[in-house]
């Protein structure tokens, strides 16, 4: 969707500019050449942009940029952050009546715009739906993806996510005072507009081993309506939209969440730099304040702070201080042909440790065990040794493919790092396991383990034996 930009005037008056803004790219970017700079840079599209008042939306550049450029490299070079966006998430990405893109998402890109680039307006919005994103992203068509993107397994493996921000999911809402549980709604009409609500029905009906009657509505706005004459005696959706209209309506109350599924940004696959400079910034702007007061704006209410698990610093991080260059070699194809995943693990009780025997032992010992049958094909490829420095340092070396230890997720670390999705959680603080930079096929294995491992349970077996006092932390599931 593009919107109609400037007159021949102002796109001719911009367009000659640019000639000096090239060089100034070149400057930012040194080891990116003119001939490449003018190759990927859309004069044309950029000129009507600064011929232009208001913000406007580009088609994606056909070019594909060379793959060692990283996606800093071509921020950089276009002065813009390229966000593919939904237009069909409300409220976190909207087409408004006035045809602008307005939502939480929306905000929270112009966030990274003002704050990376010193302007809300330094960033071009995308068109994408959730099939599409993950493949865009991979082919840097866009720099990100937003708009209540939920991470699954299948998109873990065209391309990488952020941290998760926010959780959405299927939900029923009900009006206020009149049901205490889904077991009470047993007999009763329901509403749906999404046809995946009616997969989380079916399960909650098995669970409950009730039955209730549905119907089809054809837009959210059909399904409240229902809702609110009494037609209807719940309505099932994204949660989301129901939280939200809850919020704006007392008289409406979310009764049951039936599936939790974290939301998270898109990212290209293999840049860490990039990831770093968005996870950081997004736990900044929950640090700050930020990101609540555009929840508030957005839901009408206030983020359940238990649902926040911002990386702890703050620290600085600039987007002139990510390389222009990725380099990068496959450890995962490495450790596969050697036949051996090598894991570094400090003595830190109960996570790992050096038993009487002088064999490892504990909860992230175990864990990596069952993790490299998986990854490996058999335990007894996982070997294990004590770490020796730091996890950047024997990363560096390349004397090991995973650290683990009870390292927790923090934003000083994250820059030097990679890391699991979480494997323990406690207060604030977030423990995953640890993993060389740019090294997504290495990561996805891990993360896909890890999420086969919680489905069936073997996670949970594995914490009771190490934490017998505690339930297991809630974690992320993906589809």
């Amino acid at each position: 969707m593009s919107e109609t930009v400037g007159k021949a005037t102002g796109i001719g008056a911009a367009r000659r500019a640019l000639a000096a803004l090239l060089t100034l790219a070149m400057t930012a970017c040194s080891s990116l050449s003119l001939d490449t700079v003018q190759r990927y840079v859309n004069v044309d599209s950029i000129a009507r942009v600064v011929a232009t008042a208001d913000p406007v939306t580009i088609e994606a550049s056909v070019t594909p940029p060379p793959p060692d450029y990283s996606t800093a490299a071509l921020v950089k070079l276009r002065s813009r952050i390229r966000v593919g966006i939904r237009f069909d998430a409300p409220p976190l990405s909207r087409v408004n009546d006035r045809g602008e893109l307005e939502g939480f998402d929306v905000d929270l890109a112009r966030q990274f715009a003002r704050r990376w680039l010193g302007s809300d307006r330094n960033v071009e919005f995308v068109q994408v739906t959730s099939n599409s994103a993950p493949g865009k992203v991979r082919a840097r068509e866009v720099d990100l993806a937003m708009g209540g993107i939920v991470q699954s397994r299948a998109a873990e493996l065209e391309a990488d996510f952020s941290m998760p921000y926010l959780q959405d999911g299927d939900a029923l809402l009900v009006r206020t005072g009149t049901f205490s549980d889904f077991v009470s709604l047993a007999g009763r009409p329901i509403v749906y507009v999404d046809d995946a609500s009616t997969f989380a029905l079916r399960d909650a009906q098995n669970v409950n081993g009730v039955t209730v009657t549905t119907k089809a509505a054809s837009t959210y706005a059909e399904a409240y309506g229902l809702l609110a004459n009494g037609d209807v005696d719940g309505m099932a959706g994204r949660w989301r939209r129901l939280r939200t209209r809850a919020a704006q309506d007392p008289a409406l109350f979310v009764l049951s969440v039936f599936k939790r599924e974290p939301v998270a940004i898109v990212l290209p696959p293999g840049d860490s730099e990039w990831a770093d400079l968005v996870n950081i910034t997004l736990s900044n702007m929950m640090l700050d304040g930020t990101y609540a007061r555009l929840y508030q704006q957005w839901f009408g209410a206030p983020p359940d702070p238990s649902a926040l698990a911002p990386l702890l610093g703050p620290i600085d991080l600039q987007l002139a201080q990510l390389p222009d260059a990725l380099q990068s070699v496959d450890r995962l194809a490495q450790a596969r042909a050697a036949n051996r995943l090598r894991v570094a693990f400090a003595s830190n009780p109960p996570f790992s440790r050096l038993e009487e025997n002088n064999l490892p032992g504990g909860f992230e010992v175990e864990l990596s065990r069952a993790i490299g049958a998986r990854v490996m094909g058999s335990a007894e490829s996982v070997e294990f040794l004590p770490l020796a420095g730091d996890a950047a340092q024997v990363f560096a070396a390349g004397t090991a493919d995973l650290v683990i230890g009870g390292l927790p997720r923090t934003q000083t670390l994250d820059r030097v790092i990679d890391f699991s999705t979480p494997i323990y959680r406690a207060g604030d603080t977030t423990v995953a396991i640890g993993l060389p930079q740019r090294q997504s096929p290495l990561r996805d294995a891990v993360n896909l383990a890890l999420q086969q491992m919680i489905a069936d349970g073997s996670y949970a077996e594995i914490y009771a034996r190490w934490f017998p006092d505690t339930a297991p932390p809630q974690l992320d599931l993906w589809r």
